[in-house]
């Protein structure tokens, strides 16, 4: 999937989440690159607080976008074998049966798994023109680090985001024109 089809795609499923209010937390390989890291993905892996209305509503959101149907998103999310590592996070991977969407996928973890969405310290970014949560450096740091076993992106996403955790746990230092010193 080229990058242009896979931002039309990203477009109409964040429409479709703020039309229903479906409230998220953006992780995984979209975060990254949100914080000016060129990066390719083809997920969008997303955190969502665990209800009822809240999957209902992140149901009607994908099935109107044209995501996926009903019966077959309600079969992926509560059909997952308790056997399967996704299982243990509380994570479904949803796949489209539509050829729109051929090779999009979406990673939803529930939070009553090992990823708590309160937990999750996230900022307000635009994306594409909605405002979505999207985890802070550190945090899609400690995520990365818990994937085990790491992919080859993972390694190269803990080695950038340790780069800018690093920048911005650097003290902000301003001149003096005056010459009294760095912090002065």
């Amino acid at each position: 999937m080229d990058n242009k089809k896979f931002l039309s795609l990203l477009d109409k499923i964040l429409s479709s989440l703020v039309k229903y209010n479906v409230r998220v937390k953006l992780i995984g390989g979209v975060a990254v690159a949100l914080h000016n890291v060129a990066r390719e993905t083809k997920d969008l892996d997303l955190v969502i607080k665990q209800s009822m209305d809240a999957t209902n509503n992140l149901i009607s959101a994908l099935e109107e976008c044209g995501f996926g149907e009903r019966d077959d998103l309600l079969e992926q999310i509560f059909g997952a074998d308790p056997h399967e590592e996704m299982y243990l996070f509380a994570m479904s991977r949803l796949m489209s049966t539509k050829q729109e969407f051929e090779g999009f996928v979406i990673d939803v973890f529930f939070d009553f798994g090992k990823i708590n969405y309160d937990a999750i310290e996230a900022k307000p970014t635009k994306v594409r023109g909605y405002v979505i949560d999207t985890a802070i450096p550190s945090q899609l740091l400690k995520l990365k680090r818990a994937v085990n076993p790491p992919r080859d992106q993972d390694m190269k996403d803990i080695q950038t985001l340790e780069k800018l955790v690093n920048e911005e746990a650097q003290p902000y230092k301003k001149s003096n024109i005056f010459g009294g010193g760095e912090n002065g």
